[in-house]
């Protein structure tokens, strides 16, 4: 399953950005012949600055990881209630031809056609465009998937 938390970085900067608050409030503080207004203003500046950060760190970052992350589960539960068959038809492409070549393509190719028949049509429409955007990376997630389950014995109770 790849990588999809991308949090840290963003919280990291958040967290820089109050440190330079008070780093910044310590020295105009000790610096200052009037530290009130002064201390004001930058405080002002700063929360203004620590506010769009966090503002875009929420829209580039976050929304859109949890966005991809509720996409992703609903790509597994479509999985999950198709799995038997995608099992017993991993086992027919990948037994090979009858040079013994095993079918890549063609189990590649029936994943594909799973994720535009069966998987697409139970998504949002924006997690339509980003199914797209990744269609390679949910292919394989799928075809992973698939495989480990094949392993694991699952095709004894999709032939029962």
């Amino acid at each position: 399953m790849p990588q999809r938390n991308q949090q840290l970085p963003a919280i990291l900067t958040i967290i820089g950005l109050a440190v330079c608050l008070f780093l910044s409030n310590l020295l105009i503080g000790l610096l200052s012949d009037r530290p009130g207004l002064i201390l004001l203003t930058v405080n002002a500046i700063v929360a203004g600055v620590i506010a769009v950060v966090g503002a875009v760190v929420f829209f580039r970052v976050i929304l859109p990881t949890h966005r991809q992350d509720a996409m992703f589960e609903r790509i597994d539960a479509i999985t999950d209630e198709h799995l038997d068959s995608l099992v017993r038809l991993q086992t027919v492409h990948m037994r090979g031809d009858a040079h013994g070549k095993p079918g890549f393509d063609n189990w590649l190719a029936e994943v594909n056609y799973f994720v535009t028949d069966h998987v697409r049509p139970g998504l949002k429409p924006k997690q339509c465009a980003s199914l797209e955007r990744q269609r390679d990376v949910v292919v394989q997630c799928i075809a992973q998937r698939v495989a480990v389950a094949a392993q694991r014995g699952h095709t004894d109770r999709a032939t029962r």
